[in-house]
């Protein structure tokens, strides 16, 4: 998939590859589905000299893309690193969703970036920056993704070959790899009304409604429990925003433009200072995603 938006992040990567001042570890973090993996693979392609469809056999290339990641992993990755390039000029480490890296994973990789390893570069996906140890961030380039221009996601899909481009692009909400992902699963378009549903009896019904939604919310289990419970935020934070649109009648369209009829009913419910004081407290409980807190009563005192 091409690289959509973040222009300014590209062009930088290419002018210190091409300059030979790379950096030795990168963090591309930002929201889901706007390219950092595309662009890690990127710039792994054009420093190893292959092309996207044989990176992934490059001898000199690892992705780690787990839904948890252990010590073991990264002690793996840290052996592979102390090997001499096979192709002669570098390695490439490229470790997606680094912030499910467990305390002792991310404590092994911090050695390496303390006693890095020679002609090596690491890059860290995340879209949870904040759960990365703050000595993992000040000893990497930071690099902040942002979501993409209509007009761009427009010319992505037309490129794609999208028959209704104009469609999706709002549903994209500035995300190619989501706009992807809508069209070639069109059931997911539909079961956004479900989850609008969902939020709307989460935060304004009778508190019976209120507690069987939190409880059945918090028993997500299993390794990638955070990142769902994470993606929930995203998608209530975006309902908002939606809604606080529609009330303040701006002139940008709402990414579930669909649903106006039910985002109306809900925004009739309460004041614009509501639904901006229960985005920040939001925002809040994702920040807090990555400490051993009780999720389930977080979510109970916020929706009382």
């Amino acid at each position: 998939m091409e690289i959509v938006g973040n222009k300014n992040i590209i062009s930088y990567l290419e002018k210190a590859a091409e300059n030979n001042s790379l950096a030795q570890t990168y963090i591309f973090c930002g929201p889901k589905s706007v390219g950092k993996a595309r662009a890690a693979e990127w710039i792994a392609e054009k420093l190893l000299k292959t092309v996207a469809n044989r990176l992934h056999t490059n001898p000199d290339f690892l992705k780690m893309e787990q839904g948890s990641i252990g010590k073991e992993d990264i002690d793996m990755a840290i052996n592979w690193l102390s090997l001499s390039p096979y192709g002669g000029f570098c390695k490439i480490l490229v470790i997606n969703n680094a912030e499910q890296m467990s305390v002792s994973a991310a404590n092994a990789f911090l050695k390496t970036l303390e006693e890095p390893a020679k002609r090596a570069i690491i890059i860290l996906i995340t879209s949870q920056l904040g759960r990365l140890l703050p000595t993992i961030i000040s000893r990497s380039v930071v690099l902040k993704f942002k979501t993409a221009s209509k007009d761009e996601i427009f010319d992505f899909l037309k490129n794609y070959g999208a028959k209704d481009a104009k469609k999706y692009v709002n549903l994209s909400g500035g995300k190619p790899g989501r706009a992807v992902e809508l069209i070639e699963n069109p059931k997911k378009v539909s079961e956004s009304r479900e989850d609008i549903e969902e939020f709307k009896e989460l935060f304004f019904g009778g508190y019976p409604e209120r507690f069987a939604i939190a409880g059945k919310i918090s028993t997500i289990k299993g390794e990638a429990a955070k990142e769902k419970i994470a993606q929930k935020i995203d998608f209530w934070l975006e309902v908002i925003r939606d809604i606080l649109l529609l009330k303040y009648s701006l002139n940008d369209s709402p990414i579930y433009i669909k649903d106006c009829d039910l985002l109306n009913n809900i925004s009739g419910l309460k004041p614009a200072g509501y639904f901006a004081s229960l985005g920040e407290r939001l925002i809040k409980m994702k920040q807090l995603l990555g400490n051993n807190i009780n999720f389930k009563l977080m979510l109970e005192n916020l929706i009382i």
